[in-house]
């Protein structure tokens, strides 16, 4: 719908369809800037205005070109895990927590095998964690062990990978 007022307002003003008109039209919409009236208006913001705009645009450009490659590469699983798992749990070896074990050096362990007052349906699991179990674990913990007191959850498999990602080279 923006498009189309955008497309209207420039055949309206009888002036063409410049790239960056465009962008400026849009910008004053948004704003809610009134459109140019006269030619005089329209020849102040082409020679004042508009080569402001191509640098606001040309910034924004490159501000996204920035951004992507990071949005591309998946969460940062360690951030993950400071807001997820932090509150009850640790990756520091010298660390002990009353919330939850510690889990430096989890991926490989057997379950329930560290210092920590696990609960029974934990001990008695005879799991190994792996990369598939603390996934599968981790996406439900009372599915795969009933009777765990772990009830956090991580429902999104790209949140999962990067925590599992992060907790492999935690050690």
């Amino acid at each position: 719908m923006l498009a189309a007022w955008v497309e209207c307002r420039i055949a309206a003003s009888g002036k063409g369809t410049e790239p960056l008109q465009t962008a400026f039209i849009v910008k004053c919409y948004r704003e809610g800037t009134p459109f140019p009236r006269t030619r005089v208006e329209l020849d102040l913001m082409k020679k004042y205005l508009l080569p402001a705009s191509a640098t606001a645009l040309i910034g924004a450009a490159a501000l996204i070109s920035a951004i992507a490659p990071a949005a591309a590469a998946g969460p940062d699983g360690a951030a993950l895990f400071r807001q997820r798992c932090a509150s009850c749990h640790s990756v520091d070896p010298a660390k002990k927590s009353p919330l939850g074990p510690n889990l430096s050096g989890i991926v490989g362990r057997k379950a329930a095998a560290s210092q920590f007052n696990y609960s029974p349906a934990l001990k008695n699991s005879n799991l190994t964690w792996n990369r598939a179990n603390l996934d599968r674990f981790l996406s439900g913990p009372s599915r795969m062990v009933p009777g765990t007191r772990m009830v956090i959850t991580v429902s999104d498999p790209a949140q999962r990978a990067a925590i599992l990602n992060y907790l492999q080279t935690a050690k």
